[in-house]
């Protein structure tokens, strides 16, 4: 289940809560950006709904606070706001919504809000496996390059010697490369 944090006056964040905890996601309130940044930074929302009036000055750099906690954020500004916030703040992933807005749209953006965010969690997460990737072919290459230094191997021998150990030993090939470096390297 989802998690979304409210920014709003009372009144306001229970007519919020009312049109998001039927799309499954659990809401917690928070009457303005002081009680808002503690909860941002102590746990994960999935979506941050912030109404500028709770906010006042501070709701653009709240929405700024949200978005970077990794929560999918939507702020509510009014008409006279709106375009300004936008031009601003649609760059960095927020969504500017005018008020007053309908029922059927709000729900609307609240499902594509959590749509994207489920969307860029899976390139997240495909980027942190290929960053993972990516460091352990380094980690390889650099125990390659002592075993070429120190026991006069050519690239295609020091592979080698790295897959033969690693198969022998049932290690893998980083806890291989992780072992010359501290053999060769200390």
């Amino acid at each position: 289940m989802s998690e979304a944090i409210i920014v709003a006056a009372a009144d306001a964040a229970e007519r919020i809560r009312s049109l998001v905890e039927p799309e499954g996601i659990r809401c917690t309130a928070a009457s303005c950006a002081e009680e808002a940044i503690p909860l941002l930074m102590s746990r994960e929302f999935e979506l941050a709904i912030i109404g500028t009036p709770a906010c006042g000055e501070d709701s653009r750099s709240l929405a700024l606070t949200a978005a970077r906690s990794g929560a999918g954020t939507i702020l509510l500004a009014r008409e006279s706001e709106a375009d300004r916030l936008a031009a601003e703040l649609v760059p960095k992933g927020i969504a500017v919504l005018e008020r007053p807005i309908s029922r059927s749209l709000f729900r609307q953006a609240v499902r594509l809000m959590d749509a994207s965010r489920r969307h860029v969690e899976g390139y997240r997460s495909e980027l942190i496996r290929l960053r993972a990737q990516l460091d352990e072919t380094k980690l390889i290459d650099r125990a390659k390059c002592v075993l070429i230094q120190y026991l006069g191997l050519d690239e295609k021998d020091a592979h080698r010697y790295i897959e033969k150990q690693s198969m022998d030993m049932r290690l893998s090939r980083r806890e291989i490369a992780e072992n010359i470096l501290k053999t060769y390297e200390s």
